[in-house]
């Protein structure tokens, strides 16, 4: 069984749970668990496109060019206020089901960031992950996502595998 049916085969899994789920009261707390098992697999669905390749050095080099790799305050950025060492902003976590404020930690953001790539099939393909990072309006603007680009590419020189 190939990961293409496995994923199938957990998509049916989880709208029967959801059918089940939706006879019950308390829709709010099991939304909540959908939201978490929908992004668990996208996750593994990404993880396993990527055959096991590292992610640490875009990971590295991406918080480099966002916050020198420091987890900083909210601050305000062309986009609006962002946060942790990733710079993100309150819709990209929302749109993962992950809580914004945690995001200032930096294995939870990592997750955060992962989650956001599996979600809009990056791949394995750095540069996409890395466009999509740059959220929804990277196309409208493609000199400057260029530009990011090349800032990431820049610090993960010599620190690839």
């Amino acid at each position: 069984m190939d990961v293409t049916e496995k994923i199938d085969q957990h998509i049916q899994q989880i709208e029967a749970g959801i059918t089940r789920l939706e006879r019950s009261r308390n829709r709010w707390a099991l939304s909540s668990a959908i939201w978490s098992a929908i992004a668990l697999l996208a996750l593994a669905a990404w993880a396993s496109e990527c055959r096991g390749e590292d992610l640490r050095p875009l990971l590295n080099a991406i918080a480099k060019v966002e916050s020198g790799g420091r987890e900083l305050a909210p601050y305000y950025d062309v986009n609006g206020l962002a946060i942790g060492p990733f710079s993100i902003h309150k819709e990209f976590a929302k749109d993962v089901g992950r809580d914004w404020k945690r995001c200032r930690e930096r294995a939870y953001a990592e997750k955060t960031v992962v989650m956001y790539w599996a979600r809009y099939k990056a791949n394995s393909d750095y540069e996409r992950a890395v466009m999509i990072n740059c959220g929804p309006g990277w196309r409208k603007n493609r000199k400057a996502a260029d530009r990011y680009w090349a800032k990431v590419k820049g610090n993960m020189k010599g620190r690839e595998r």
